[in-house]
């Protein structure tokens, strides 16, 4: 058992889409509710008020890697390292990139009016706007609980999830670009 501190550097912008709790007013535009929105989309620090990336968007990106790595534990058989991050892996925090959103951090795009495509790809399509980073980065501290990952195997996990996983809107796993990721230093502390 180990804690382990990564930084980790963006490859490719990150763009959250946090589920707002207000709903668009009746006689109210989608472009004039998306402006009036769109910052609220982003999880935000309530002591710094920098843009945060929840802990839980990582522990999901390692270990759904994992099972697409399927790296496989050494004298167990078939047995992969995927259950090992699922139970043995406690992301202690959110990464917090230090940054603030301004008026420029957004970006605009086409998308389905209830957030998900019809199965046959109609269906009504209006202007969201979604906050983005260009580049960020920021510390992980990860708390390893099993002893059959090492920090050089959590290391290549995390790599590995950052580029075919990655976290936030469009990213990797959903075909996207966005949320790409890797790590520059890893210590156990």
């Amino acid at each position: 058992m180990f804690t382990a501190e990564m930084k980790i550097v963006s490859t490719a912008p990150y763009s959250p889409s946090k589920m707002m709790p207000e709903s668009k007013g009746g006689d109210e535009g989608w472009d004039v509710f998306e402006r009036r929105m769109w910052m609220k989309k982003a999880h935000i620090s309530k002591e710094a008020g920098t843009v945060i990336i929840p802990q839980i968007a990582f522990h999901k990106a390692i270990t759904a890697g994992a099972g697409r790595l399927g790296m496989k534990l050494v004298n167990k058989g078939k047995a992969t390292y995927k259950g090992r991050f699922v139970s043995g892996i406690i992301v202690s925090a959110p990464l917090d990139t230090k940054q603030t959103l301004t008026e420029d951090d957004c970006i605009w795009i086409s998308a389905h009016a209830d957030g998900n495509k019809t199965a046959s790809g109609r269906g009504t399509r209006v202007p969201r706007c979604f906050p983005i980073l260009m580049s960020w980065a920021g510390a992980l501290v990860i708390q390893v609980l099993d002893d059959a990952i090492t920090l050089p195997i959590l290391e290549e996990h995390v790599n590995y999830a950052g580029q075919f996983i990655g976290v936030g809107r469009w990213r990797p796993e959903n075909g996207g670009y966005n949320g790409r990721f890797k790590s520059v230093s890893a210590k156990t502390i």
